[in-house]
């Protein structure tokens, strides 16, 4: 199916399909003369082949792969020892992640992968976000508080960044008590981190936000979408659930829900692998009330965004937005996201959301 949508891109308008698959190439392949460009465009398949069974061989040979592979999936890989199984996934997530980077941004801006940007976009239209207490500087390895510190849990947060590289988890009382404990964990942490969070101009310290005590940690990802008439509509929710872990990334569980009957309709599909996903029978069909709140505010926002235009980000068709249920009832937004990972997981999913996608988002909308 994602070959099948590729190639019709490609014959619909192949030098915007070039040009998308060479935005992360070197500088001389970008200047490349177009019939070469359309080439490589027409070749760009095989190279997913390659790449796969590379990565069957060995992981190690391919390590963005293999980051992308686990973080975003959240693919138990015992599941994925087998070769074969290990390589069609492979190939299925290259081919549907190439489709989705060329859908979500086609015009890549930094400031849409900055937290402090999408805390002001939800903070403008009163959703509540985490309080946040401070931010460490890491050229100065410094803190400049914002706030008292409450005896509350802090959640570091990479200003820059995704798939939770870099967070940070403190414990109230038992990591610190004091400001000066907190700055030393912290200092500590940095110390470990990997030279691509060390480059961050800076972290973010904010104060834990509790869940709702019956779902625990977990996470709405809502995506909403500009549909070719220029109407946005939420095209896709999930939620991911279950862990004893303080992050939504260490979710072992991820269910569609339907966010016209706000029901769960079921394990997520993922990549021809959702026996990968651990299923609670007692999520099946549960009524998630609250989500209809939810998903109008994504879809306000979103249209908001859309209208700014030059560099605020006009170039979002599709936006990803995470958010939980508080103890209180009510919800606790974290941010908004490109969707170049996210629409990889529904879009060719089956010939019903890949008929569905191009009916309401159209081919080259």
């Amino acid at each position: 199916m994602s070959l099948t949508f590729y190639y019709r891109l490609l014959l619909a308008s192949p030098r915007r399909v070039a040009l998308a698959l060479l935005t992360e190439a070197p500088a001389f392949a970008r200047r490349a003369p177009l019939p070469l460009q359309l080439l490589c465009a027409a070749l760009f398949p095989l190279l997913f082949v390659i790449s796969a069974l590379l990565f069957t061989l060995r992981p190690a040979w391919c390590p963005d792969l293999a980051i992308l592979h686990t973080s975003s999936a959240r693919i138990d890989e015992a599941a994925l020892q087998g070769g074969l199984t290990r390589f069609v996934h492979a190939l299925c997530f290259q081919q549907l992640f190439v489709l989705a980077n060329f859908f979500a941004e086609p015009k890549k801006n930094h400031l849409h992968w900055s937290k402090t940007y999408w805390r002001k976009v939800l903070s403008g239209f009163g959703a509540f976000v985490p309080p946040q207490i401070g931010r460490y500087d890491c050229a100065k390895q410094s803190i400049a508080w914002e706030r008292e510190l409450a005896p509350n849990d802090v959640v570091i947060k990479a200003e820059i960044g995704s798939l939770g590289k870099g967070d940070c988890f403190l414990e109230f009382g038992q990591d610190f008590r004091t400001r000066q404990e907190l700055e030393q964990k912290l200092s500590d942490h940095m110390k470990q981190q990997p030279a691509d969070v060390l480059k961050q101009h800076s972290m973010l310290l904010l104060e834990r936000v509790l869940p709702d005590e019956d779902l625990g940690v977990h996470n709405f990802e809502i995506i909403s979408g500009r549909a070719r008439d220029g109407s946005i509509f939420v095209a896709h929710v999930a939620l991911y659930h279950g862990t004893s872990h303080v992050s939504s990334h260490q979710c072992k569980s991820c269910y569609l829900v339907d966010p016209l009957t706000q029901k769960v309709q079921g394990p997520e599909q993922w990549a021809l692998r959702p026996a990968t996903w651990p299923v609670d029978p007692a999520m099946l069909g549960r009524h998630l009330p609250q989500l209809r709140e939810a998903c109008e505010l994504a879809v306000k926002m979103h249209a908001w965004i859309l209208a700014q235009g030059g560099s605020k980000g006009a170039a979002m068709p599709f936006i990803g937005w995470d958010c939980m249920l508080k103890k209180d009832g009510g919800f606790v937004w974290f941010e908004g996201n490109p969707c170049n990972l996210r629409l990889a997981r529904f879009m060719c999913s089956s010939w019903a959301s890949l008929k569905a996608f191009r009916s309401l988002h159209g081919d080259l909308s």
